[in-house]
């Protein structure tokens, strides 16, 4: 029994380790002519006047995007 706590806790604690590093990453987009952009992994597409979807606000706004709209999530 004890065996299976020690198991069950370094389980757990594995696991909230992994969140903790996925949940502090972040994206990053670079231009040539600005400090590099750091955007939450958060999917919330945006479609962009240029044609082109971005996973979300963030990183449309880092690669100079506006009046991008939003799209729905099924």
């Amino acid at each position: 029994m004890k065996r299976f706590l020690a198991v069950a806790v370094l389980m757990l604690s594995v696991f909230a380790l992994a969140v903790t590093f996925l949940g502090t990453m972040a994206v990053t987009s670079t231009d040539a002519y600005a400090a590099p952009c750091r955007c939450p992994l958060v999917y919330s597409p945006v479609l962009c006047p240029n044609g082109k979807t971005y996973s979300n606000l963030c990183l449309a706004k880092c690669n100079h995007q506006t009046n991008c709209t939003p799209l729905p999530v099924f």
